[in-house]
């Protein structure tokens, strides 16, 4: 591999606007991105809902990492198939 690139252009030149990442093939960066910030996400949610919920909130946190855990694994998936994050974007 030649960077975070997967097929389409080599190039952040025409990438979504204000992230870079590529509209014509797979980026890495993507998911990189998601799981980064699910590191500030997951907690904060955590703390969110035990303070409404209280103890019952356990299950609904088990939900949420679950969902932030399966979009990492989609975004990371779809660039290693080559093919945008957001392809109602592409060029």
């Amino acid at each position: 591999m030649n960077g975070h690139w997967i097929g389409g252009t080599p190039s952040d030149a025409a990438g979504l606007p204000l992230m870079g990442w590529s509209r014509d093939g797979g980026d890495l960066r993507v998911a990189h991105f998601f799981a980064t910030h699910a590191l500030d996400f997951i907690p904060l949610a955590a703390w969110v809902i035990f303070k409404i919920l209280g103890r019952e909130a356990t299950g609904m946190g088990r939900i949420i990492t679950a969902m932030f855990t399966g979009l990492v694994a989609f975004t990371f998936v779809q660039a290693l198939m080559g093919k945008p994050f957001l392809p109602l974007l592409g060029s």
